[in-house]
């Protein structure tokens, strides 16, 4: 059975793992999944967490609407530039949210995130995120518009929001998915994104995701890309790079609730 199952909001549910608008795929009410990716690197918002070749591992369970994850990025060869060994863990975040949905119009995630760098807590405050977060199905089957507020609690880096669209095209047995998005906020964000000191507009996320059905029951290949770039001089100037480009390939389990 396909992945995506219908192009459609009553059986979506957004929320989860590189940003605060999250691409990615939820089936609600009931979902679990856990997932094994190899990254090109790691970039979060737009920054450059590290250039190494990377592991993602994830786990998400979704039960009546509430949902919980843990996602672990590792470095899998060193970083010196940025005080990485082999086999360093870069980040640990968690994450926590429930759903609100008007089925076939809308759904409106009120979530709580934190983040961990075991690497740099030294000179790095772990921000805890509350946020809410939306998706709008528009008219035009399988294109949701999406967007998100969000503050830290710890009121270290400030607060940013980001908005965009994604679109959703089953051409099996692949299930195709893009989506483009834009962030800005407060200098604090910025700085704890691209080290830059301005404010506004910081990073335009384009992106793309295949997954393909394994012969195994519930599992399934993915290959994604994604391509960020710093929207404004003073974050391309602060930034290792004006723009990175991440591909991954990964392996997914989705056991049936």
């Amino acid at each position: 059975m396909s992945m995506i199952r219908t192009i459609s909001l009553s059986c979506l549910l957004a929320g989860a793992s590189l940003a605060a608008v999250e691409p990615e795929l939820r089936m609600g009410p009931t979902e679990a999944v856990v997932d094994s990716e190899f990254l090109s690197n790691y970039v979060y918002e737009g920054a450059l967490r590290t250039d190494a070749t990377t592991w993602h591992n994830s786990g998400r369970i979704r039960y009546f609407d509430f949902g919980a994850q843990i996602d672990v990025y590792t470095a899998l060869e060193s970083d010196r530039a940025r005080n990485l060994d082999s086999f360093d863990f870069v980040e640990t975040r968690l994450r926590a949210d429930y759903l609100f949905e008007i089925e076939g119009i809308a759904q409106i995630l009120p979530n709580i995130r934190y983040q961990y760098f075991p690497e740099w807590d030294d000179y790095i405050d772990e921000p805890l995120w509350l946020g809410v977060e939306g998706w709008y199905l528009l008219p035009v089957e399988g294109l949701e518009l999406g967007g998100s507020v969000n503050y830290d609690a710890m009121d270290e880096h400030g607060w940013y929001a980001d908005f965009g669209m994604r679109q959703l095209l089953q051409m099996a047995p692949l299930d195709l998915q893009a989506w483009q998005l834009v962030t800005g906020g407060d200098s604090d964000y910025h700085r704890f994104t691209s080290g830059g000191d301005d404010s506004g507009l910081a990073a335009l996320r384009l992106g793309a995701v295949a997954t393909m059905p394994l012969p195994w029951e519930d599992c399934y290949a993915t290959m994604r890309g994604e391509l960020s770039y710093w929207l404004q001089d003073a974050d391309r100037d602060a930034a290792p790079n004006n723009s990175e480009f991440t591909i991954g390939i990964g392996f997914e389990w989705r056991p049936e609730l």
